[in-house]
């Protein structure tokens, strides 16, 4: 353990420590966005699990615990999946992980299962593979341990970490055509600048790995300084500029997103990214805007308002609120009229029907079904109940 001694070992175990105390603030600090801070805690709980395995590699400390030799190994193929999964969530929002999206990890499955094989060795023998590897240390990387022709492990992790932040880059080309070359966008540069420090990254090990361009520092050390680095990278931004890091906040998304998610023709059932917008977009106009207080307000008004198409708001309630327009309509107004009770005491001396025909139902006995179908109770209970509960 003479490594501990070795001041590269000690910052690159340090820096891989603080990724891991990173990415648990993101994934538990934020209570709001929560989602995508917890796609970036993901991509820092690998890069900073790879810095301190690679670290470690390079000391006797495996040596010492031989069967938790290579065990980390998937791990470089989780972080490229969690990269292109946050950049995603940042410019095109969505709340879970769809099951589509869990074929970014079968690359990691599959080098797991490369593994079995050494995995299931005594420790006796990975002992004796472990002193041959520590005596050339550039055979670490080339992995000859693992049942691939040599350097194809490491280089299958590059292509894959590129190719994902290639795609990363095509979203990013989306995004911007979308909104017509808005680039003044915080969210927006963000994502570029996180997208092209992680493809230096890679370039960068790719040239390395192909023609050793470097005399005085091997392939081991420059993956896991280029790992401490990004680590670094991410910390100081989120000291900087937390909230870049939580992803965008849909209601402050340009409205020209609307045309990437609508569909020319008719669809049955909305993708998870049209879903997020539409509703905020939505439940916005109703807050701010309240135009449900018009008598007769129909779904082909709210359509001309917010620039959805009819079709569309009607998948979208039925599939969020599994209601049809005029329940969810009829339950703003019933809200509309508590928040008038709870905020103006004066109020309280309407009758009934006054306050139906200010919150938009066209007669008493539109509010008396609507509240009734509700909670089964009559409007002067239901309101002096909400009353007693605020």
């Amino acid at each position: 353990m003479d490594q501990i001694s070795n001041w590269p070992f000690v910052f690159v175990f340090s820096i891989g420590i603080l990724g891991l105390l990173v990415g648990n603030i993101l994934f538990w600090a934020n209570k709001k966005e929560t989602f995508s801070a917890r796609l970036l805690a993901g991509f820092i709980f690998s890069i900073s699990i790879m810095s301190i395995n690679f670290g470690l590699q390079a000391s006797a400390f495996f040596l010492y615990f031989p069967n938790l030799w290579r065990c980390a190994g998937f791990v470089a193929f989780c972080g490229p999946a969690f990269s292109y999964l946050y950049v995603k969530s940042l410019l095109f929002p969505f709340k879970k992980i769809n099951r589509k999206y869990f074929f970014l990890f079968i690359p990691s499955l599959l080098y797991t299962i490369i593994l079995i094989p050494l995995y299931i060795k005594p420790a006796s023998q990975k002992i004796i593979i472990i002193k041959q590897l520590l005596a050339d240390k550039t055979l670490i990387t080339l992995e000859p341990d693992v049942l691939l022709p040599n350097g194809w492990g490491v280089m299958a992790r590059v292509l894959f970490g590129l190719t994902m932040t290639i795609c990363q880059f095509v979203l990013i080309y989306k995004w911007k055509k979308i909104n017509n070359n808005n680039t003044d966008n915080p969210t927006y540069k963000w994502a570029c600048l996180f997208s092209k420090v992680l493809s230096l990254l890679y370039v960068l090990l790719i040239v390395e790995f192909f023609f050793h361009l470097s005399r005085f520092i091997d392939l081991t050390q420059q993956i896991i300084f280029s790992l401490s680095g990004v680590i670094l990278f991410i910390s100081l931004n989120l000291l900087f500029r937390p909230h870049l890091l939580y992803g965008m906040r849909v209601d402050f998304q340009d409205s020209k997103n609307d045309s990437y998610l609508k569909k020319e023709k008719k669809v049955e059932k909305l993708t998870n990214e049209q879903k997020l917008i539409f509703k905020n977009k939505m439940e916005q106009h109703f807050i701010q805007n309240t135009p449900f207080v018009k008598q007769g307000y129909s779904i082909n008004d709210l359509s001309s308002e917010i620039n959805i198409p009819v079709y569309l708001l009607s998948a979208l309630i039925n599939e969020e609120y599994q209601k049809n327009f005029n329940e969810l309509i009829n339950d703003f107004r019933i809200s509309h009229i508590t928040k008038l009770l709870n905020e103006n005491p004066n109020y309280s001396n309407f009758t009934i029907e006054s306050l139906s025909q200010k919150a938009g139902f066209g007669s008493r006995s539109s509010l008396n079904n609507a509240i009734k179908k509700n909670s089964g109770q009559t409007p002067a209970d239901f309101f002096r109940l909400k009353n007693q509960t605020n």
